[in-house]
């Protein structure tokens, strides 16, 4: 196939959740100073984004160019960079997460993608896992690191962080792992996973040292934490207000609800309670890609498919409870 045309997948009405294959569709061009163009190798897909753009519209206030791509999660080679001062240069492998409230994403053979969006993909990953890591990595790492206050892994982190007491809801999940191995990264000995009650055991292997079923979490309990980060809303977030430590602890929410709806009568005041929502960053992603070279953390890839078996994908994604991310194999 040549530069000037492409195979990708783009959502025509954001009203719709339907999608559409094209497989002659032009190559992007550079227009801005900051564009490179990547060959994507995968993308992942992202729960319900097919609906962000009809239910969130204030973070689409811009206005999305057409076509609508889908995925802002991928991985790929450099094809062509804006100047020969870009870090990023023809060659480089690189994954990324593209912030698409205005522009594509990357459920194509070409997409643009912004300095700001990218780090240099770990060696040691492939590109399904690399594909799979960006946005759940972005979401946890800001969580513990900028909004939870806690010290980034370093040589110090575990004294900076010592006696933190830290619990993570969906602890099984694609954000919920990245949580938990993120802590462990930065020393911090004390962390609660809650799950699933079939997925205590993948929740340990992340490095949780203490985990608990749904079930298990709703019973009341004298245990306190420093900081709570959800990942899953309702029932779940809810209960994380029985545990949190009174006017001095943290809690964060990335799921469907934000902490002060669901807050009980007679809960603690805290020091914060808020939801939040990630933002690309390329200091982020080279930290977590240092992490991941270091054996310290890794992706959880669900599944593979082909890009033809685009709809598939994204019915695993909203209906099919994966364990981590799907992914798509673009080439």
């Amino acid at each position: 196939m040549s530069l000037q045309t492409m195979k990708l997948v783009y959502q025509p009405d954001p009203a719709s959740q339907d999608l559409v294959f094209s497989s002659s569709s032009p190559v992007p061009k550079l227009t801005d100073p900051d564009d490179h163009l990547v060959r994507v190798k995968a993308a992942s897909p992202c729960r319900h984004e097919l609906l962000w753009e009809a239910t969130d519209t204030h973070l689409f206030d811009k206005g999305r160019t057409p076509p609508r791509v889908p995925c802002p999660d991928g991985a790929g080679v450099i094809v062509t960079a804006p100047t020969p001062n870009s870090p990023f240069q023809p060659g480089d492998e690189v994954f990324f997460s593209i912030d698409y409230t205005s522009r594509a994403g990357c459920l194509a053979e070409y997409t643009i993608v912004k300095t700001g969006e990218m780090a240099l993909k770990p060696k040691t990953f492939g590109w399904p896992a690399a594909a799979a890591a960006p946005l759940s990595a972005l979401t946890a790492w800001q969580g513990l690191f900028i909004h939870g206050n806690l010290a980034v892994p370093s040589p110090t982190s575990q004294e900076e962080n010592a006696g933190k007491r830290i619990l993570v809801t969906g602890a099984a999940g694609s954000v919920g792992s990245w949580v938990v191995q993120l802590a462990a990264a930065a020393g911090v000995t004390s962390i609660t996973g809650v799950c699933s009650a079939s997925k205590l055991e993948t929740a340990k292997s992340f490095g949780a040292t203490e985990v608990l079923s749904y079930a298990s979490f709703s019973t009341p309990s004298a245990n306190r934490y420093d900081l709570i980060l959800d990942t899953v809303g309702g029932n779940a977030l809810r209960d994380c207000w029985s545990v949190i430590k009174a006017d001095v602890g943290v809690l964060l929410a990335v799921g469907s609800d934000y902490p002060e709806n669901v807050r009980p009568e007679g809960a603690p005041n805290v020091a914060k309670s808020e939801w939040y929502l990630v933002k690309q960053s390329r200091d982020d992603l080279e930290a977590v890609a240092a992490l991941v070279d270091q054996g310290k953390c890794r992706a959880m890839v669900d599944s593979e498919y082909a890009m033809e078996d685009y709809k598939a994908a994204f019915e695993k994604v909203s209906d099919g409870h994966p364990n981590g991310k799907v992914v798509i194999n673009i080439s």
